[in-house]
């Protein structure tokens, strides 16, 4: 997966509902163009600016590229940890910077019995990419600190992670035996089971 770094993420949140709607339209057979239009000619969402709505349904179509027809409906019909799975899994995978956090951090920590990630781990990790890359370099403090904000808080919200004080605690996405199955039969799909920290 050849991914730039990217800053865009700074207005990022987990958008459930969002995805939701899509989603269900997407399984009962209409198009993007038409889920699209739909969207923004009856303001389905409710935002207020145009350009707020804009940059929601960029994501979301960043995202649910990722989401077949199968994860879809276990996304629509399943238990709320699979949902929170789904979410995390479309995040991750249309975010570089954020998915290498999750397996180079979260991941290393839980497989090495670490269970709590410090500031100083964070702050590691973005010093890291800053070397790595000359993209992550380039973005303003503002910037960096709304990328770690944006980043943190969708990974307690999709339950990955607790804060506590100064910490986040590791907490893995218990999924379900049918949403482990199903993402087995495809390498892509399989990655989910990573980043919850099923396998």
């Amino acid at each position: 997966m050849n991914q730039t770094y990217s800053a865009r993420m700074t207005g990022d949140m987990l958008l459930k509902k969002e995805m939701e709607y899509v989603l269900r339209e997407k399984l009962q057979g209409k198009s993007i163009e038409q889920i699209k239009r739909t969207i923004i000619e009856e303001n389905v969402f409710q935002y207020r600016t145009k350009e707020t709505l804009n940059r929601v349904l960029r994501t979301i179509f960043d995202r649910i590229q990722y989401i077949d027809d199968e994860l879809a409906y276990v996304f629509l019909h399943g238990v709320r940890q699979d949902v929170y799975a789904i979410l995390l899994f479309s995040f991750l995978m249309a975010n570089r910077l954020p998915r290498e956090f999750v397996m180079e951090v979260v991941r290393y920590h839980y497989i090495n019995q670490k269970r709590v990630i410090t500031d100083g781990v964070i702050n590691a990790f973005f010093e890291r990419k800053e070397e790595e890359s000359e993209d992550v370099r380039n973005w303003n403090i503002a910037t960096k600190k709304k990328v770690r904000q944006v980043l943190l808080r969708i990974l307690v919200e999709c339950q990955l992670l607790k804060k506590e004080e100064q910490e986040w605690r590791i907490t893995p996405i218990l999924i379900s035996q049918r949403l482990r199955e199903l993402v087995k039969k495809d390498d892509t799909k399989r990655l989910l089971l990573k980043f919850v920290l099923d396998e």
